[in-house]
Parts: structure tokens; C-alpha cells; sequence
């Protein structure tokens, strides 16, 4: 396994391969669990060579706190990648990402219902610093495919959406979600739950699944109202969304049936954000 610092390194070393070889890239901000290597696997299977990026943007944080309080796991991260048959590490340095003068216009972008709902809304700012790291990781590594999970789907739909305007030669695939046995969905922000709170947490996902498993008997309204009372109403529970949405773009969504739905929860266990998210199939 390589591992570079710098942008002219890690193209000296991809170049002769991109000519020949499928790349695959899987951008991570570490604390890597096995969500992200379930991503390296998916990689791994369908392209020749594997990237992951660490970095945490500091970008796409809107509270500081949260950027400060993110996990950094780095040695840990690097066993992980290497035991997973990752080919190259790319482990840069702010100053490597966001050079003197990389100030990108990204106004002409139209994303429609995907940048003024859910996270966007709650999170203001988060998805400029997305986009503006994805588009330079891209430019950097120039994958063949890049490898996103699913829970962070709006993220996913978003980037989706702007590789596509942007007209760039990178297929942006998904990965199913990984969650934990008793259906905690996997997050770098779980290690910060305490164990009552990693309790009160699968009121996210016991929430979804309810919704999913009734959503042929009852109105959404009915059912938001149900997993509320059931799930939700400890107070060390701060509920920002529990919102349901056409699943191709996230426009929002009277009740299911028609087309494919998604329904999208997010929560604060105590001090620890947590987002979730389930397919509601027709």
C-alpha cells in the first residue's frame, strides 16, 4: 500500500495506470469503520485500483465543534485500509487541498430541491463544503469511479448531480448501508455515544423500519406521528427531521405509492448527530 501527502506525488504515481486501468476512489474523513471498508470492497470488485483519500474537511462543518470533536484515527485507519488491499493512501495536508487562489464558482450548478431540504436546511453551508472538496479530490485523483455510501444519500444525490453538470469522465456509484446487528446504522459519530445514548439511538432506524414495514397501511403523517410517540420522545432525543421524499431527487413527497420514496430522519442523541435513512419500494 503507497501513501502520499502531496498532489504531485500521488499523480506521478497514478498517472501510468489511468491510461490502462480502471481506478476507483473512495473519499473518507477517517474514524473508518465497516461502512467506509464495505465501500474499499465494492472498489475493490470493480475497478483495478483503489484510492482512499483522509481528510476532514473543514469545509463542510458549520459548527466548529462538531469539526473539532471529529474522530482522527489515523494509524488505526491505515491498518484497517491496508488489511482491505488498498492500493494508495492519499493523506493530505489542508494547504494540498485548498492551494493559494482555489476559489471555485460553482454558482452556475443547478441542484434543484437537493440544496434546500433536510441537511441542507439544517446544516447551512455543508454542501458548499462538499462539493467544493469532492470537485478538487476529483481533479486530483481522476478516478474512473468514485465509491459513496448511502447513508449520507442526500450527499450522494448531490454529488451525483454536480459530476454529471460538471460533464466530468467519473461514474459516481453507490453502496448499501452497513449497520451494526441491532440496526444502528455505522457512523464515525458512534464511538462518542454513551451506552444509554447508543440505546437511545436506535429510535432512528427501529423508526424507518416502521414506517417501511406499514407504509402499505397507513398515511405517512400517521406513521410520523406513531414512531414520534414510540421512539422519539426521550428528551435526550432532538429530532431536526423526519421527512419523507421522492427518492430520485428528494422533492418532497405527500404519502407513498407512484414512484420509489425515501425517508430521511435526523436526530441528536444528547450531543452526537446522527442521520438515517430507509427506501421505501412501490
Amino acid at each position: 500500500m503507497k501513501i502520499f501527502n502531496t498532489v504531485h506525488e500521488l499523480q506521478h504515481y497514478l498517472y501510468p495506470f489511468t491510461k490502462s486501468r480502471i481506478v476507483g476512489f473512495v473519499p473518507t474523513m477517517g474514524a473508518l469503520h465497516q461502512g467506509h471498508l464495505s465501500l474499499v470492497e465494492l472498489s475493490n470488485n470493480i475497478c483495478d485500483i483503489t484510492v482512499v483519500s483522509i481528510y476532514v474537511n473543514p469545509a463542510q462543518f458549520n459548527d466548529p465543534q462538531d469539526f473539532n470533536k471529529y474522530p482522527r484515527t489515523i494509524e488505526t485507519d491505515l491498518n484497517h485500509l491496508d488489511n482491505n488491499d488498498v492500493d494508495v493512501v492519499f493523506l493530505p495536508q489542508t494547504e494540498e487541498i485548498y492551494p493559494v487562489g482555489f476559489n471555485p464558482d460553482y454558482s452556475n450548478l443547478d441542484l434543484g430541491f437537493l440544496c434546500q431540504t433536510m441537511e441542507s436546511k439544517h446544516r447551512p453551508g455543508h454542501f458548499d463544503g462538499v462539493i467544493k472538496v469532492v470537485d478538487r479530490l476529483i481533479n486530483i485523483v481522476r478516478p474512473d469511479k468514485m465509491i459513496l455510501g448511502r447513508k449520507d444519500y442526500q450527499q450522494f444525490l448531490i454529488v451525483k448531480n454536480f459530476v454529471n453538470q460538471l460533464q466530468y469522465p467519473t461514474e459516481v456509484v453507490s453502496s448499501e448501508i452497513v449497520r451494526e446487528k441491532d440496526g444502528l446504522a455505522m457512523s464515525s459519530r458512534n464511538v462518542r455515544l454513551s451506552e444509554n445514548d447508543r440505546d437511545l439511538a436506535l429510535g432512528l432506524s427501529r423508526s424507518l423500519n416502521y414506517i417501511n414495514e406499514h407504509s402499505g397501511t397507513r398515511s405517512f403523517n400517521e406513521l410520523r406521528a406513531i414512531v414520534i410517540e414510540k421512539f422519539l420522545t426521550n428528551p435526550i432525543i432532538r429530532l431536526e427531521y423526519l421527512d419523507l421524499a421522492e427518492a430520485v431527487d428528494l422533492s418532497p413527497a405527500m404519502d407513498f405509492g407512484g414512484t420509489d420514496k425515501i425517508v430521511c430522519i435526523a436526530a441528536y442523541i444528547g450531543e452526537v448527530r446522527l442521520i438515517d435513512n430507509i427506501l421505501v419500494k412501490v
